[in-house]
Order: structure tokens, then C-alpha cells, then sequence
């Protein structure tokens, strides 16, 4: 028995339990001695004078993962303290005790094995697989669509991530992401070679085929590490069972993994979202829609408003137009107000139907921090979500990106920890780039950056991050280089940050054309009063940028958030101690 004490911020992951003071105390529980318990500076300081303790400095020590040396200390026992005779003659007591106990154990074990368990002979290979322990890691590939006119891609999709939600409120599992997968839908690479990119040991694939009322579906999770079929299944059946399918093939998954599932667990995997297969199938046309455009969005509120129409307590379907409110909210061109509003009442409504909707907490957590400023009530809803779904990388990168907001680092780099996890293809690298750079460390930001690089991750918000990284450190050059390149995916969203380098690199005409790029866009479009803010920094108009921030505080902008926890420290560092500065940023971390 070896124990480790420490005392420092944790949080509640699902099942997990994260953040500095569970890392630092399983560091401590093992490096202390066997039948010692080791603890840290932190709690020998709340104990040294207290009656009954007595400890020894062991050192100061270098922990795993842990940046800076902790002062451990050994915690005495009664028995450490006994005279070397003493100790001697107890010694001989307790082994002369422990041998008598051990032979009587091992006849009773002999003994047991004899009447109990079969012979070799006897034992199934199912029962030898059973006695192994089980690799937990799976991914599922898209479902291939079987029907006759090859229309039924959006149902398959709703198939496999209705099973992927269900294995996302398994905690003994590990689920590889949907945005990991979906780039193997057409592919031709073998199971074996997939599994290997992904980073599991088991696969799930089917094949799904729908004609008016019936449908046919088949599915196999396979083995890769022995390249074999744990278990297949063909599911021919009524299309009033769909609901019924997914959820024995998410147990039944888990019963091949030996992955525990609670009754709780269970009782949520088994409940049906709805009676009515016609508004579920207009939630998942909504789904299919959903391509992070404002006209494919308006594309997807129309299915999910047709939805409701027809079932208007389908939860998920609410939370669909809660998404794309949100996104509207964001990056919709327009005074966000009413779309956040819109979103919030949308969320409470799915989870007034649905009180173990996971999305919808997560989503209701950003809209309570952006839009409400209740940092209190937002984390309780993102660690609700996290309790139903413990597997889900969405839910993950909310709490993640609110934890850095707020400044708890240590629980977002534990947060990024399992998203990364989850994620083989690297996406979520940049919450370590951003995290490394904020706390001052160069080495583990300079080494994060070079996978990003390695990984090809050619895409704005990437080029975006990284151009924001490189403005933190000063590096005017390749800020600017990474600003343009993300300039052609990006809406307006780097457009800001842009043309404060080109103005920090003496490049002011650069600066003020997009300026007056900016007052332009500004006449048919809503512009966020934080991105003209940023702008005036870099011109060195202090008081314009005042200004503007006091708009964006009276409009309740999100990005105000991101003063102290992204680039925008820096950028705004020059009217830090400006009175009406710290007016402004009063209250918005509460």
C-alpha cells in the first residue's frame, strides 16, 4: 500500500477527476515507499504543528508532468519509531503470521481452482478471451448506404452517431471523435491500417439499407490488434425498431469490451427520442445541412422547425436550433442579442424535455458565459454534460475553451489532455499552443507548434491560431504571414488581428485599408465593436479603442472574454491601468 497527498484544484470529468492536485498526488503515491504515505509541502505546511503527526523531508523532487520541484515529506508510522529491538522482534512476528496465512491461502486457492473452475479441456474460447484484459479503444466509421437510389447518406449518419452518443455515456469506453472518422467514408485503406491511424483496437462498421418501412441493418466490431470479429449482427426489422437497433448495438458493444454500464447508463442508452419517425427524420436532414454556413444553416432551422411541427417534444431537435443560433450568434453578420436569447430559450427547452440531453447543457454552458457573463451556472452545465457524456470531445472543447477564459490553465490542459485522447488527427493541438504561450512557456509552445506543422492542418482556424500565437510572442513577421493565410477561409475573423501586425510592422497604409475595409462592411453587415478596438491598439488611438470597447460592453460581446486569456492580453497591455479599461473588464471572469 502506497498513498500520496496533495491538495490543489481539481475537477469532476464524467467519471474522471482531473486538474493539478490529482496529477501531483498520484506522482507522490508513487515515489512513496511501500506502506508509507508520501505528501506534498502543501499539506506538511496545514500539519507540522498539529499533535500526532510526525514527518520527515525526504527532498525536493521532480514529478512527472509537473513543471516546477515539490518539497515531499514522509509521513512516520507508529512502528518507524519502535526500538531496533522492538522492531526486530515484531518483524519475526508478523512474517511468522503472514507465512502461516499464506499457506492457508494458497490451499484454499488449489482447492477452489479444483472444484470450480473447468479443465483446460472444458474451457470455451469465449471463456479464455473473457479472462483477458481488453484493450477499450473504438472507433465507428461512417455507415455505407445500401439502399436502392443511394439517398439514405443522411440516415446512415444518424444511425452511427446515434450509436456514437450511446458509447459516449460509457465512461469505461474510449470513442474516437466523429470528426476523426468521417474522412473514412469513401476510403480503401484496410481495417487494420485505420484502426492504427486512429489509435484503437477495435472497429465498428455497418451498412445500413432502408425501403419504406423496413430496414436492414448489419454491423461487425472487429478486433484489429487480432484481426478478427468479436461479433456481428444483422438487424432486419420493422423501421419503428431503429431506435431499439441502436441501442442493443451500443450494449452490445459494450458487453464484448467488458466496459461497465451502470442501470442509470442504461435506462438513457434505452430511451427512444421519439415516437414519431418522421420529425426524426427531419431532425437528421436538419443534421445533414448543418455545413457551418449561414445558408446552410437557415437550411437546417428549417428542418428542425419542420421537426418540432410534427413532435414538439423531440429534444434534439431543439438543441438543433439552439446550434444554430449560436452560430448565428457568432458568425451570422448580424446584432447578436436576439440569437443568443433564441438560443437559450431553445436549450432550456431540450433540457426541460430531455433532462439528460448532454448537447444541450454544453451548448447552454457558452451561452450562459458569453451572453449571460455567469461563469457559476455555466460550469455547473458543462459538468453536467460531461457526467452524461464523459466521452464526448464536443463537450470536452467547451469546457476546455471556458476553463482557459477564466484562467484555469491547469484544468484546461487536462481537459485538452483527453480531447487530444480522443482525437488522434491532433484538432484540438492549438488549446496547447495558446495554453504553453499564456503561461510562459516558450520550449513547450515552440514544440506543440512543430506537430501542428507536421500534421498539414491547412485550414484558417489553424492558420489563424497560429498567427495569434506568433503575435503573442512578438513575432510581427510570421503573424502576418499566418493572418494572410487565413485570410481566404475565414470571414472577418482575422481581418482585426491582421491589421494591427501590418500596423506594429510599420505597414500603416496596410493597416488603415483594412480599416476602412472594415467602416465599409460595417454599412450592410453587423461588425463586432471589439474588432475595430483591436484595430486602433495597433494604430496607437487608445482612446477610439476605449471607445469601442465600451460598445462591445454594452452589447454584451463575447470576445471581451478573450482579453486575458488570448492574444488580446497583449494587445491590450497598453491601457491595462487605464481606469476605464478596468471598468470595462470588471466582472466578466465572475
Amino acid at each position: 500500500l502506497k498513498i500520496g497527498i496533495h491538495q490543489g484544484e481539481m475537477v469532476m470529468v464524467g467519471v474522471d477527476v482531473l486538474g493539478d492536485g490529482v496529477n501531483i498526488a498520484s506522482r507522490l503515491q508513487e515515489i512513496a515507499q511501500e506502506g508509507c504515505i508520501a505528501i506534498s509541502g502543501k499539506v506538511y505546511s496545514d500539519i507540522k504543528n498539529q499533535a500526532g503527526f510526525k514527518t520527515k523531508f525526504v527532498g525536493d523532487k521532480k514529478l512527472k508532468n509537473v513543471d516546477d520541484p515539490v518539497k515531499v515529506y514522509k509521513v512516520l508510522c507508529e512502528n518507524e519509531n519502535q526500538t531496533p529491538e522492538k522492531d526486530k522482534a515484531y518483524k519475526s512476528r508478523s512474517q511468522l503470521i503472514y507465512y502461516i496465512l499464506g499457506g492457508i491461502i494458497v490451499v484454499l486457492v488449489i482447492f477452489l481452482i479444483w472444484k470450480i473452475i473447468p479443465s483446460k479441456e472444458t474451457t470455451s474460447q469465449a471463456e479464455e478471451f473473457a479472462s483477458v484484459e481488453i484493450d477499450r479503444t473504438i472507433a465507428v466509421l461512417p455507415f455505407r448506404d445500401m439502399s436502392q437510389n443511394k439517398d439514405q447518406e443522411y440516415f446512415c449518419d444518424g444511425i452511427m452517431e446515434e450509436i456514437l452518443t450511446h458509447l459516449y455515456k460509457i465512461g469505461d469506453l474510449r470513442v474516437t471523435s466523429r470528426t476523426s472518422v468521417m474522412g473514412y467514408r469513401e476510403t480503401n485503406k484496410k481495417v487494420k491500417e485505420i484502426a492504427r491511424e486512429l489509435g484503437v483496437a477495435h472497429i465498428l462498421e455497418g451498412s445500413v439499407r432502408k425501403s419504406q418501412d423496413r430496414i436492414r441493418i448489419t454491423v461487425q466490431l472487429i478486433d484489429s490488434t487480432q484481426d478478427q470479429h468479436l461479433w456481428a449482427e444483422t438487424y432486419d426489422r420493422e423501421l419503428a425498431d431503429i431506435f431499439a437497433i441502436q441501442s442493443e448495438v451500443a450494449q452490445q458493444v459494450a458487453s464484448a469490451l467488458k466496459a461497465a454500464i451502470s442501470p442509470e447508463v442504461k435506462k438513457r442508452i434505452e430511451a427512444p427520442p421519439t415516437a414519431n419517425l418522421e420529425a426524426y427524420e427531419l431532425y437528421l436532414k436538419g443534421n445533414s445541412v448543418y455545413d457551418f454556413t449561414v445558408e446552410g444553416i437557415y437550411k437546417a432551422m428549417e428542418f428542425y422547425n419542420q421537426a418540432i411541427a410534427l413532435d414538439e417534444d423531440l429534444s434534439d431537435a431543439y438543441v438543433g436550433l439552439g446550434s444554430c443560433n449560436w452560430y448565428l450568434a457568432h458568425f451570422g453578420g448580424v446584432p447578436p442579442g436576439p440569437f443568443w436569447i433564441a438560443c437559450r430559450n431553445a436549450l432550456e427547452t431540450a433540457i426541460t424535455l430531455d433532462s439528460n440531453n448532454a448537447e444541450a447543457y454544453s451548448e447552454l454552458g457558452v451561452v450562459l458565459h458569453n451572453w449571460d457573463w455567469d461563469s457559476t451556472a455555466a460550469r455547473k452545465a458543462f459538468e453536467k454534460a460531461l457526467y452524461l457524456e464523459p466521452n464526448n470531445s464536443i463537450v470536452l472543447g467547451h469546457f476546455a475553451n471556458f476553463n482557459m477564459v477564466i484562467k484555469k490553465f491547469q484544468i484546461t490542459e487536462s481537459l485538452t489532455d483527453k480531447m487530444v485522447w480522443l482525437n488522434p488527427n491532433n484538432r484540438h493541438l492549438h488549446y496547447y499552443l495558446l495554453l504553453y504561450a499564456l503561461q510562459g512557456k516558450p520550449q513547450k509552445a515552440s514544440q506543440t507548434l512543430n506537430k501542428i506543422n507536421e500534421i498539414e492542418l491547412n485550414n484558417w482556424v489553424n492558420f489563424w491560431i497560429i498567427g495569434s500565437y506568433y503575435l503573442f510572442i512578438e513575432d510581427l513577421q510570421n503573424a502576418t504571414l499566418y493572418y494572410e493565410k487565413s485570410i481566404d477561409g475565414a470571414d472577418i475573423e482575422s481581418l482585426p488581428e491582421l491589421a494591427y501586425a501590418y500596423a506594429k510592422s510599420g505597414e500603416l497604409e496596410k493597416a488603415m485599408s483594412i480599416l476602412d475595409q472594415l467602416n465599409e462592411m460595417a454599412k450592410i453587415r453587423y461588425i463586432p465593436p471589439f474588432y475595430f478596438a483591436i484595430v486602433y491598439m495597433g494604430l496607437d488611438d487608445f482612446e477610439e479603442s476605449i471607445n469601442y470597447l465600451k460598445k462591445a460592453h454594452e452589447e454584451r460581446d463575447f470576445r471581451l472574454h478573450w482579453i486575458g486569456s488570448y492574444v488580446s492580453e497583449r494587445i491590450f497591455e497598453p491601457i491595462q491601468s487605464n481606469p476605464e479599461y478596468q471598468k470595462i473588464i470588471t466582472n466578466l471572469w465572475n
